[in-house]
């Protein structure tokens, strides 16, 4: 695999994101700022492109967090927690205020942890990646990443089921929350974000065989193709599904205080 080379951490896998989407989406997150009186403090790709599967007509998924001035959160008014923007042309963008995305990391909420572990980085002040996803480790909830992972599999597992067979996007959506969950299952801890390093538990050659078959099609497949997917991995996925809640519910919720994320937040603004 070739080297990642700066913004991007690309711990596991290498995404190559074009040129021209890079400077467009840097362009942007610039204009915002100025639009918004923000500072982006990171931004990152999600989705399937920075999971590891992406369609050939996969949108671009950046997402980022912002804060304001220290003189907006001393008003009387709360700042916005949000800025969606619509769709445009293959670009998403959404991005979460500093507090929000903190708030959401002290309670084992998996999209910053997920945020936190993409390969393509937009833009980041210096250090936040580092702290910031130490603190996801720290607040990770294994109870709480089993209830969101399993909940997020078994609704797509319904959705993406069709007479001619599986709604493969669906599927994959099925596929990386069970690894999810399995991950927090027997590592005990905050689950990668990538497709390829969450198989890392799974040692069985030919489910390994029958994954990378599926996941060809799945690179190739456009919107609303469907495919067969064999009894193996569907196998494998109901019985994770079964495993993992068993596991979950025999798991406490530990509260731990909020002390660490008010310091980092303190120490950005």
């Amino acid at each position: 695999k070739p080297k990642c080379p700066p913004p991007c951490s690309g711990d596991k896998t290498y995404i190559m994101i074009p040129e021209n989407i890079r400077a467009r989406i840097t362009s942007d997150l610039s204009e915002m700022e100025e639009r918004y009186g923000i500072e982006i403090v990171y931004s990152c790709e999600s989705g399937s492109r920075a999971w590891g599967f992406a369609s050939p007509n996969s949108d671009f998924d950046a997402r980022f967090v912002y804060k304001y001035s220290k003189e907006k959160y001393l008003g009387i008014s709360p700042p916005g927690e949000n800025i969606n923007l619509p769709i445009n042309d293959e670009l998403d963008y959404s991005g979460w205020e500093l507090r929000k995305f903190l708030r959401m990391l002290g309670k084992s909420n998996a999209t910053p942890g997920e945020w936190l572990q993409s390969p393509v980085i937009y833009k980041e002040i210096p250090e936040f990646r580092k702290n910031a996803l130490e603190l996801a480790r720290h607040f990770h909830s294994h109870r709480v990443g089993l209830h969101h992972y399993l909940g997020l599999a078994s609704n797509s597992f319904k959705k993406g089921i069709k007479a001619e067979g599986f709604d493969i996007k669906k599927f994959f959506y099925v596929l990386r929350p069970v690894l999810a969950a399995r991950w927090i299952v027997e590592r005990k801890s905050l689950p990668p974000m990538q497709f390829a390093p969450l198989r890392e538990t799974i040692k069985d050659s030919r489910l390994n065989n029958e994954l990378d078959l599926l996941l060809e099609q799945k690179i190739k497949a456009l919107e609303g193709d469907t495919a067969k997917v064999s009894e193996m991995i569907v196998e494998f996925v109901k019985n994770e599904i079964i495993r993992c809640t068993a596991y979950a519910a025999e798991v406490k919720t530990e509260r731990k205080s909020t002390e660490r994320l008010d310091a980092f937040f303190r120490s950005l603004i």
